[in-house]
């Protein structure tokens, strides 16, 4: 091998995942073209729009400040790169309702929500957060999400988590002997005082109970375990 064809092949090793990875997907989603229904497939007509819900901009600047992208994704991967479709609780509540995420599924400039860059995440330490507001549903699972979102190793079962405490999320005052707020959380502290979650804290949560992949969308950028099934 000769110096010149060294110098080739690491050009070729470098330019061809950056030209998969980077310059392709990125000319064909920095301007997105709007998807149909089909009358016949999805038993509608008319243009894909994305839901949105709970305190998406603001809720989504804490999650990227505390850092939660570095452990959790919010993407479920198409079928032919993995198989998130059949992971309990990750791509949808239900058998019928599970789907691939898309491009429309990430609030970033496009769509006035204000945030630069989607939180698709950097690994998978943690479960994947794309239908993460399935799985605390109700008040006893809005209570444990704050106590996870202060210190995860007190939840039941959970002593193991590598998920990081933030406590700065949070503050201890006295407990003035009043009824419990549903905000008050429900562990250990001093005799006499209270941890309840500050604005941040509470932000962060409504953010991150909107996270539901519950809309349709349409049959022809979707993939459904039941296709093809009669």
């Amino acid at each position: 091998m000769t110096v010149k064809h060294f110098f080739y092949g690491l050009i070729i090793s470098f330019a061809v995942p950056w030209l998969l990875v980077v310059a392709i997907p990125f000319e064909s989603m920095r301007s997105l073209e709007s998807v149909e229904f089909s009358e016949d497939k999805d038993e509608r007509t008319g243009p894909y729009i994305p839901s949105r819900g709970g305190r998406m901009s603001n809720g989504s600047l804490i999650y990227a400040a505390e850092n939660c992208a570095s452990c959790h994704s919010q993407v479920i991967r198409p079928t032919y790169a993995g198989n998130d479709l059949f992971r309990e609780g990750w791509a949808g509540a239900s058998k019928d309702s599970r789907r691939e995420s898309n491009a429309f599924d990430y609030p970033g400039e496009m769509n006035g929500a204000g945030n630069a860059f989607a939180h698709i995440g950097e690994s998978r330490n943690g479960p994947d957060l794309s239908n993460v507001g399935y799985r605390y549903e109700g008040e006893q699972g809005y209570q444990d999400l704050l106590v996870r979102l202060y210190n995860p190793r007190l939840l039941e079962g959970n002593y193991k988590s590598i998920c990081q405490p933030n406590p700065a999320l949070f503050k201890t005052e006295d407990d003035k002997g009043q009824a419990n707020h549903r905000d008050t959380l429900d562990v250990p502290t001093k005799e006499g005082k209270k941890v309840v979650p500050r604005d941040t804290a509470l932000t962060l949560a409504n953010y991150i109970l909107s996270l539901r992949r519950d809309d349709q969308v349409p049959d022809s950028m979707n993939y459904n375990p039941r296709k093809g099934k009669k």
